[in-house]
């Protein structure tokens, strides 16, 4: 098993992206902006795969380029430019999504206890029990990952700290009520901010966050309780396939993770979400003695909102945001704040459902009335463009210049290139935005270090950045201009 390299990273500097190249490229448009006057245009063909291979310098460092992707786009008849009005769900949205969160379990609001009864503390408490087993598999397998040479003197300190949670949880039970304290929430008026609970049967308590965020939008968290204690994952961001020192399996798999989310998702009503991608994580529980036993894989989810069947292409915007060199300047008479699109992510492992996060919320609700048709570029203009832009397009950025270690070579590998809607702004106003269709490019980047210095890698100095969503390019599938996906135009 590979070991890795970590140092904590102590400060981060942002610098500024790499400037655009002074010949633009110019497509010729038989109309203006692509538009066709109401009339529906049907998208060109699309290959379904696309080789190629490019080299440049990104921030100084020997950069190669490998496209290798699948060309992903859905069955459409033709495609639009979508003004838009970004509008708060309805209570019937959020009842709806409370409801698949706790089944039929009732909900509370104003717990002074955050929802532990004593059933949930005698559930530990067995639990807790059950780990002072010495034929417990968790110490084999943390023999095992840890290669340990003294097993039974880890086991003694591990018992020590088993029996001091054993202690606590004892203390609790105390005082513990059998019902959740608090008062009965009213689904049929929830507002927001808010945060609910229910026994949902584990042994910790389901705990919802509803959550407002600006531009009429809110996020909507649920934390089931299923593995674990620690609410914030629930309403972390960043969804990535981490690094980790040993090796953590699942045994459901993916398409059966996938049918639980689905069915998650088809009890929210009022809203037409598609899914829009997939991918592995890990979620810790800190109340263990050993971070090993507090680790566990799940895989995530996404759900996006769509036009005629056609899904906003998933960016990770918040991790563009903290992992590429980001200065948030905005052109003058430019709303000063990124643009964030409506996203849902569901976790599940073998315990089932074990967080959801709901993030900016909204409904898109189009303005028909200034709905316009639109013509693609052929799929050969904007692969043109893809490779003339790559180096400079503001989703790329490496993350080198805000590293106080940088790679010597890195190799950027494209594998999907998705066509889909991207929520950009279409005005000056704080709340002037539309849809258009995009091309985002996704992939990995390769980095290798001499001397990795302060950055997280594998013992022979490379590293993977593997996020969920990452785009490193995205084009307007229309005229053919790069979209900063941060800044929304």
């Amino acid at each position: 098993m590979k070991k890795l390299t970590l140092i904590l990273i102590a400060l981060i500097l942002l610098t500024a992206c790499q400037p655009t190249p002074e010949d633009e490229i110019v497509i010729q448009r038989s109309d203006a902006d692509g538009e066709t006057g109401g009339e529906i245009v049907p998208p060109p063909e699309f290959p379904a795969t696309i080789q190629g291979t490019a080299s440049f310098e990104a921030d100084g460092v020997p950069t190669e380029l490998v496209v290798d992707a699948e060309v992903k786009t859905y069955d459409s008849a033709g495609y639009f430019r979508c003004p838009i009005e970004i509008v708060p769900y309805s209570n019937e949205v959020k009842k709806s999504f409370v409801s698949a969160c706790v089944s039929d379990a009732e909900v509370f609001s104003d717990s002074p206890s955050r929802g532990v009864t004593r059933d949930m503390l005698n559930r530990q408490l067995e639990f807790y029990v059950s780990l002072l087993d010495e034929s417990n598999p968790r110490w084999e397998y943390l023999f095992e990952v840890r290669e340990e040479k003294d097993p039974e003197a880890l086991m003694d300190y591990g018992k020590g700290e088993i029996e001091l949670s054993i202690q606590r949880v004892q203390e609790r039970l105390l005082t513990a009520t059998e019902q959740i304290e608090g008062t009965r929430a009213d689904l049929d008026n929830l507002s927001s901010p808010a945060e609910l609970c229910a026994d949902t049967g584990n042994m910790y308590p389901a705990l919802i966050w509803l959550t407002p965020q600006d531009n009429n939008t809110e996020t909507y968290a649920l934390m089931s309780g299923a593995t674990g204690g620690n609410p914030s994952f629930a309403i972390n961001s960043q969804i990535m396939e981490l690094y980790n020192s040993y090796d953590i399996s699942i045994d459901i798999s993916m398409d059966d993770a996938r049918a639980v989310a689905d069915e998650f998702v088809s009890k929210i009503n009022g809203v037409n979400l598609i899914f829009a991608g997939e991918g592995k994580d890990y979620i810790y529980d800190f109340s263990y003695p050993f971070n090993e036993w507090g680790a566990s894989a799940t895989y995530v989810f996404v759900y996006v909102p769509q036009v005629n069947g056609v899904p906003l292409n998933y960016v990770d915007i918040e991790y563009l945001m903290e992992q590429t060199r980001w200065e948030l300047r905005f052109p003058e008479g430019m709303v000063n704040s990124p643009v964030y699109q409506n996203y849902l992510y569901v976790f599940v492992n073998d315990y089932g459902i074990n967080c959801v996060s709901w993030r900016h919320a909204a409904e898109y609700r189009i303005i028909e009335e200034s709905k316009t048709a639109v013509s693609l570029l052929s799929f050969d203009e904007v692969m043109e463009i893809f490779y003339r832009h790559i180096e400079y397009g503001t989703n790329f950025c490496s993350t080198n210049s805000s590293k106080l270690s940088k790679s010597s070579r890195q190799t950027l590998e494209i594998d999907q290139i998705t066509l889909g809607y991207a929520l950009v702004r279409s005005g000056t106003g704080a709340n002037d935005f539309e849809l258009i269709p995009v091309w985002d490019f996704y992939g990995r980047m390769h980095e290798v270090y001499d001397n990795p210095g302060q950055i997280m890698t594998e013992e022979d100095g490379t590293r993977y950045e593997t996020t969920l969503g990452r785009s490193y390019l995205t084009i307007n599938a229309i005229d053919g201009t790069i979209i900063d996906r941060v800044r929304g135009y």
